[in-house]
């Protein structure tokens, strides 16, 4: 948010609706800020450019390696701020909190020995794995689930 400017947002507006106009807004501002920035931009790459030149980054600890990856690269620059606002909120991705779901039934099913729980874990698995293949095929990304596939290919061939 631009310099200055408190968000405080309420629990209500913690819906898919509300956070929605939230990131409208946020854009907004964001679109008006980056004007202001732009400004300061450029001042920072001169005093960056400066410094390099009178050699005040070399030897710099972790010089040549690579940076850590983060945690947001294979989300769209677009999308990351959100994605951080979420997260600081508590929130988490519906696709994220499925496939932790998704986890946790394999780790029951791994871990059980009772038949009849078995088949009650392995539908609750399978329903949370056509959830999760649905919203992600929503988003334009296709799953393919090898062991879940093999699993539907036994069934239709019974």
């Amino acid at each position: 948010a631009p310099a200055g400017m408190v968000m405080v947002i309420h629990k209500k507006y913690f819906t898919k609706e509300g956070l929605l106009i939230i990131f409208a807004i946020y854009n907004i501002l964001n679109s008006e800020y980056s004007q202001i920035m732009y400004i300061f931009e450029l001042i920072a790459e001169q005093r960056i450019r400066e410094a390099m030149e009178r050699g005040e980054f070399d030897n710099l600890p972790g010089m040549g390696k690579p940076l850590p990856k983060d945690e947001l690269d294979n989300v769209p620059p677009e999308l990351r701020m959100a994605y951080k606002i979420l997260k600081n909120a508590g929130i988490v991705p519906e696709e994220v909190e499925l496939r932790k779901e998704i986890y946790s039934l394999q780790q029951l099913i791994d871990a059980c020995y009772d038949d009849e729980e078995m088949k009650v874990l392995v539908h609750k698995l399978n329903a949370k794995q056509l959830k999760y293949n649905i919203l992600m095929e929503q988003k334009g990304i296709h799953v393919t689930d090898y062991e879940y596939r093999k699993k539907i290919m036994e069934k239709l061939s019974k």
